[in-house]
């Protein structure tokens, strides 16, 4: 459902433009199925500073053009289901952004997210803004366990409420059978003040750390609601 554009905009396929990565968009049993293999050599963010880490490869479709300023609120969620990819190692991510740029997600783009990660067979509830963590809350075990079932997947709803009024914000996860967990969070890069305009919305996948490795998700749903464009 998209409220922003009249007539709606269809998300478009981007992708992190990392050397060698390989992003995947096909149809999935129940959705649109991204996908993203990581290069056999992950590049560095800067080869004179390996400190800084490595690139992360995404998939992902988003709704551009958008205007989120200073005074703009909006509400942006997406449905997940079928996460595939190796559960008990490094780090890797389905996510819901609200960024600068356009339908590519560069890593350099400044970026506010909310992510399901998986590591280490488990999961945690994170909120990011560009490089800093503003919440991360476990995910407990039972839902876990039913989101990467083999026999019964269950879906997963990623919710980002951005009020950049108050300065304010607030990531929802929602799963089957569970009570939402929710993690408020004060915006730090978009600010209500100034800051950056969101430009671009939407679902992806992300694996920054475990080379030649292929990962995916299936998204069911996906919208933008907007509440207001300018200040009251």
């Amino acid at each position: 459902m998209d409220r922003i554009h009249k007539p709606p905009q269809p998300p478009e396929e981007g992708d992190g433009q990392v050397a060698g990565e390989i992003p995947t968009f096909s149809g999935g049993t129940n959705g649109l199925k991204l996908g993203v293999t990581t290069p056999d050599s992950i590049p560095l963010i800067d080869p004179g500073n390996p400190g800084l880490g490595t690139q992360t490869s995404t998939a992902g479709v988003f709704t551009t053009g958008l205007s989120y300023g200073p005074g703009t609120v909006f509400s942006t969620r997406a449905t997940f289901i079928r996460p595939i990819g190796p559960f008990d190692g490094k780090a890797w991510s389905v996510a819901l952004n609200a960024r600068t740029g356009d339908k590519n997600d560069r890593w350099t783009d400044d970026r506010l997210n909310v992510t399901f990660k998986f590591k280490n067979s488990g999961a945690t509830l994170n909120v990011y803004e560009e490089d800093r963590v503003q919440g991360s809350v476990a995910v407990p075990t039972p839902v876990y366990n039913s989101i990467v079932s083999n026999s019964s997947p269950q879906p997963f709803t990623l919710e980002l409420l951005v009020d950049r009024v108050t300065g304010h914000g607030v990531a929802i996860l929602t799963a089957t059978a569970a009570a939402p967990q929710k993690l408020p969070f004060s915006l730090w890069k978009f600010r209500a003040e100034d800051g950056p305009k969101i430009e671009a919305v939407g679902p992806s996948l992300a694996n920054c750390c475990m080379a030649g490795t292929t990962v995916s998700v299936e998204v069911i749903d996906f919208q933008i609601l907007q509440t207001f464009s300018e200040r009251p």
